[in-house]
């Protein structure tokens, strides 16, 4: 199988585009005082985070495929090298810009928004442990669930492949059943049941059961493989996507962080843009754009530092903003241009040099 699916990191780019709309829309609404330009649907931004949970279900399973076979202790080393190579692409660079952060709240306690500051606050925030609140780099809630799965999933490999649909499926009923007696919108609950019982948890196991399926195909085709429908599921999943923007009126009342709601919206669609985007590329029917391939790599860089770069914009914005649209259409495409120039950037010069570092030191 090839090392990377380009079709998927342009959904990466798709997932990260939508992230930092819904962000910039923010800012205009907060810095821009006067006229917003920017459409109220781009809060639909939100499901961006949802389309990188279902990729990494999807990622999770596709590039395991091969390490629950051999004897107990071989599935061990390959579990552990696993977790090791998942720990090694997050926390590096998460620490790097949860440190800048630190440095800026330090300087100028203003600049955040941070409730409750504390040494078990930057311990939860640095280590991506659980916690009440947001952490320090706000983004970093979703990479919480993300090791969560990483978690749960490096127990997974311990066992047979044959065993891995039983086990998702009573992870899922497990997730459903937990959420009738803890309640992830109380504060008060103990914070790892709140987030072991998150509904989002359904999302990646909806990847993981996508690409099981898609393994399935391969196994009952001998000669060339054809993986059916995928236009058709590509295009199902944006028309899906786009009557949600069109109907439901987004607001944080009816899609929380952790609710059920977002799950039942947005995992459908995306399963099916996955499936389709993925299956158009075996098929050697679609590819996406170099250009969309490229912000898929840099997605991750793009995530962990738009906050920063938006905020420097939107501050800077407040100081000369005059009524009009001429200063949104400059201060709005600036801003753009710096979270994708940023990204790129964190990507060649930091990101990456880190990931070949600690892959010096994998087993």
């Amino acid at each position: 199988m090839q090392n990377k699916l380009h079709n998927v990191q342009a959904l990466r780019a798709f997932a990260v585009l939508l992230v930092v709309g819904l962000h910039l829309l923010a800012v205009e609404v907060k810095y821009g005082q006067f006229d917003v330009l920017l459409p109220g649907f781009l809060r639909i931004g939100i499901s961006g985070v949802d389309l990188f949970f279902v990729i990494s279900g999807f990622i999770m399973v596709t590039v395991t495929a091969d390490t629950h076979a051999g004897l107990f202790a071989e599935r061990r080393l390959a579990s552990w090298r696993f977790f090791y190579l998942r720990l090694s692409r997050i926390y590096p660079l998460y620490w790097l810009v949860t440190a800048i952060v630190l440095a800026i709240y330090l300087l100028h306690p203003t600049f955040l928004n941070v409730p409750h500051f504390s040494p078990s606050f930057l311990i939860h925030s640095f280590l991506l442990l659980p916690q009440a609140g947001l952490p320090l780099l706000m983004v970093g809630w979703s990479l919480v669930h993300e090791m969560y799965f990483y978690v749960i999933f490096a127990f997974f490999l311990l066992l047979p492949r044959k065993y891995l649909p039983y086990l998702l499926f009573v992870w899922l009923l497990v997730v459903i059943e937990g959420f009738r007696y803890v309640n992830p919108f109380d504060p008060e609950q103990n914070q790892y049941l709140r987030f072991a019982f998150s509904p989002v948890t359904a999302e990646f196991i909806a990847g993981c059961f996508l690409a099981l399926y898609m393994f399935e195909i391969k196994k009952h085709q001998t000669n060339h493989i054809y993986y059916p429908g995928a236009l058709l599921s590509l295009l199902a999943g944006l028309i899906s996507l786009l009557i949600l923007w069109h109907f439901f009126s987004f607001n944080t009342e009816t899609i929380d962080v952790m609710g059920w709601t977002r799950v039942y919206l947005f995992t459908i669609p995306y399963v099916l843009m996955l499936y389709g985007a993925v299956a158009m590329e075996r098929n050697q029917q679609r590819f996406a754009p170099a250009w969309a391939v490229r912000i898929g790599d840099h997605s991750y860089s793009i995530y962990l530092t738009h906050i920063l770069v938006l905020s420097v914009c939107g501050r800077a914005w407040k100081t000369f903003a005059w009524p009009g649209y001429s200063d949104n259409i400059i201060i709005l495409g600036l801003a753009m241009f710096g979270v994708l120039l940023c990204g790129r950037l964190c990507y060649q010069w930091v990101e990456k040099p880190l990931l070949n570092l600690s892959r010096r030191f994998s087993f």
